[in-house]
């Protein structure tokens, strides 16, 4: 049986646990990217924080190994502190960058060898990408980011493989 192989970052929860929940259902290998291990749902979990380059890099070269390819990678790993501007340390301007834009960016890069023409990628975003926001100033700017990106790869994958968002 060949079946699709799908990456889900940030399954434990949420949308995440939704979508591999779905995809399990409907016969794909489902593969979990989470900070907290989490294995229901999912063929396969894994324990990272998306935000951590080198673990990542780690996890898709051994997810590409064993499965030699990745049909579908949707980055949905995110985190949302509502955070008045002035109130925003540094940690938490780091974390939602961190999680939000780097973990999208080095998880698009580190599973575009092992994504074969006609694969995909799903970049969660948010409506906060697109919309002011009063608090919370640094996810939107972090969602405008990822929409931003998504655009881009798009263009620069010309339609081998198909590149979208989702707010």
């Amino acid at each position: 049986m060949n079946r699709k192989v799908v990456i889900v970052t940030g399954h434990s929860s949420g949308i995440g646990k939704a979508t591999c929940e779905l995809l399990k259902k409907e016969g794909f290998t489902t593969i979990g990217l989470s900070r907290s291990h989490y294995d229901k749902n999912v063929e396969e979990s894994y324990e990272v924080d998306v935000s951590n380059r080198e673990r990542l890099s780690e996890v898709f070269a051994e997810i590409g190994e064993k499965y030699k390819k990745i049909d579908v990678l949707i980055n949905n790993a995110g985190v949302f502190p509502i955070t008045k501007f002035e109130d925003t340390s540094e940690y938490v301007y780091d974390e939602v960058f961190g999680i939000n834009v780097d973990g999208v960016y080095w998880g698009c890069r580190f599973a575009l060898p092992f994504i074969p023409a006609g694969g995909q990628i799903i970049n969660i975003a948010s409506i906060s990408g697109m919309k002011a926001e009063p608090e919370g100033i640094e996810y939107s700017m972090s969602k405008a980011t990822v929409i931003s990106l998504t655009k881009s790869l798009a263009k620069y994958l010309n339609g081998r493989i198909r590149v979208n968002a989702i707010s």
